[in-house]
């Protein structure tokens, strides 16, 4: 298996894990791809790897650890433009997160971020 293929997968199950709101399992796929990642790739899951975090402990209750991992990961995803993972919908995830955030501010419930990846590019 190459080293592209094997990132592949891992990432592709560090997706299906956040969606499924497995945010433990998830941190751990992305976090073994952050290890292996250079520049806007190292921001990107280094992001990836701080929102699991940040909704974990918002799972556990613990909102100011939550709001301090959210907006560490809020930054890095903004430091990943021009990231090579051309399918994961980073905008759409980076607003999602914000909501989150903010809710956690405003003590208002929202529902669970996805990931969403586009199969056209």
């Amino acid at each position: 298996m190459s080293r592209k293929t094997g990132i592949d997968q891992v990432r592709a199950m560090g997706v299906c894990l956040f969606n499924e709101a497995r945010y433990f399992e998830s941190h751990e796929a992305f976090e073994d791809v952050w290890r292996l990642s250079t520049g806007a790739d190292r921001a990107l899951y280094q992001g990836l790897v701080q929102a699991c975090a940040g909704l974990l402990k918002h799972q556990q209750g613990r909102r100011a650890g939550a709001r301090t991992l959210l907006a560490k990961s809020l930054a890095n995803l903004a430091r990943a433009g021009g990231h090579g993972w051309p399918e994961l919908d980073l905008a759409g995830l980076v607003a999602q997160l914000t909501t989150t955030a903010q809710s956690l501010d405003q003590d208002t419930t929202c529902s669970s971020p996805r990931i969403s990846l586009s199969t056209s590019r």
